[in-house]
């Protein structure tokens, strides 16, 4: 891309301060799983006690979702405009505003705008985290430090479990929770400030003053050459021109190809995560034992991440991701036929954490892949997009199950059908071309 920065050779290795840079990355991704699995569990007690229907429960847990799906199409593209860091900032802030006010909410109305608020801070934080991710990875370990920032989800939802069952636990309310979310949000927001620098592309784009000096600290710190001069700048257009570039100069097959494939991954996806305990229990399987279930797919989808990261080096990427989504759908088929037999646990159990290691795992892949597209000009309105068109379809896959299940589909039949979208995502595969190895 004309103006763009090549970036010096670099070693193999990675140094402190890019080790560093991926793990703040990892705990701020983390809010999202926490966020999730935070709603799950309190939406029961907060309905409790304010006479809340079973249809608010369940707008209630969509709201962060719509407020993801927001902030990811509007919000995000501005990290191509005001920076990487600052957007991480921005999104962290909105994230711990909308959680302390959650908590001090006081009737479902101001409940139900807050979490949409946390929402789209979450949303506005992941096209800039994979970007970031990208330039301070060295290209060997790339697509591995990628899959490490979204262990992030399974790491948060779990943090989140447990904190929420403490709090319940003990005899103290919901409201503790989100609180206690916000603060940690606010934590981050200092060591991002401290300790997470700009993008490189961002500056080398943008070009304000001193960049040239910025980089060549950070570049210092990665164990990089220095640079002696900027590229020329990049001209930088209105938002919807940025949008128009998804399109421009051959992108479009991708992008639709990427929008599709996010959306059909993260409609199966969610469809596990919000059904997989109540499977179980209907099933005749106890209520800790449904819990269970839902812990051992995110245990699965963390493994699958790193798999995939480190599979990611040596093989086609496109290729591992169309094989985890035939693997997931093949084990979704199959647990729905079992889900039904007298099965032990243990193999119950071992097929969730497949579904979830090929899931996850795919999804992880389809992020990489994201970086791939697009030049760094426009990544984070590539990336940011991709991720808020697959949140619609992590919307549709919970609510599209509990309608068929109130039409009276029996398990085997709507695992078949909600397993049919990740075929669609390995096809889509197909169609995606990586238009340039220039990832900074």
């Amino acid at each position: 891309m004309k103006g763009a920065l090549h970036m010096p050779a670099e070693p193999d290795g990675m140094s402190t301060f890019q080790l560093r840079a991926v793990l703040i990355c990892l705990l701020i991704n983390m809010f999202d799983g926490f966020d999730v699995v935070v709603a799950s569990y309190t939406a029961p007690v907060i309905a409790g006690q304010w006479n809340a229907s079973p249809a608010w429960i369940g707008a209630f847990i969509s709201a962060s979702l719509l407020g993801m799906t927001a902030g990811s199409l509007v919000l995000a593209p501005l990290a191509d405009i005001v920076g990487r860091r600052r957007t991480i900032i921005g999104g962290l802030a909105v994230i711990s505003i909308g959680m302390v006010a959650s908590g001090l909410a006081q009737d479902l109305t101001q409940l139900m705008a807050t979490r949409i608020v946390t929402g789209a801070g979450i949303g506005l934080l992941f096209a800039s985290l994979t970007t970031i991710v990208v330039e301070y990875a060295s290209d060997r370990h790339r697509d591995l430090a990628i899959s490490f920032l979204y262990l992030g989800y399974p790491i948060g939802a779990t943090a989140g479990g447990i904190l929420t069952a403490y709090y319940l636990g003990i005899g103290g309310g919901w409201r503790e929770v989100y609180i206690a979310g916000g603060l940690a949000g606010g934590a981050m927001i200092l060591a991002v400030a401290a300790w997470l620098p700009e993008s490189i592309a961002f500056l080398a784009a943008r070009q304000p003053t001193g960049a040239l000096d910025r980089i060549n600290r950070t570049l210092d710190r990665m164990g990089r050459p220095r640079l002696d001069a900027l590229p020329p700048p990049q001209v930088q257009g209105q938002s919807w021109h940025r949008i128009g570039a998804l399109f421009a100069n051959g992108h479009w097959r991708s992008t639709l190809a990427l929008w599709l494939a996010f959306a059909t991954c993260m409609l199966s996806l969610y469809f596990l995560i919000g059904w997989t305990p109540t499977v179980l229990i209907d099933a005749g399987l106890s209520t800790s034992q449904g819990v269970l279930g839902g812990v051992v797919l995110n245990a699965g989808g963390g493994v699958g991440m790193m798999i995939l990261g480190i599979l990611a080096s040596r093989h086609s990427l496109k290729g591992l991701i169309a094989s985890y989504f035939v693997a997931g759908a093949a084990g979704m088929a199959l647990f729905g036929l079992l889900a039904d037999a007298d099965v032990r646990l243990v193999l119950l159990m071992a097929m969730i954490f497949v579904m979830g290691l090929f899931t996850y795992g795919g999804l992880v892949g389809l992020y990489a892949m994201a970086t791939r597209v697009y030049p760094s000009g426009v990544r984070a309105t590539g990336v940011g997009w991709a991720i808020g068109v697959g949140r619609f379809g992590s919307i549709i896959g919970p609510g599209l199950a509990g309608a068929l299940i109130g039409l009276g589909w029996d398990r085997a039949s709507y695992f078949a059908l909600l397993a049919v979208p990740l075929v669609v995502g390995s096809i889509c595969m197909l169609f995606i071309v990586a238009s340039t190895n220039e990832l900074t």
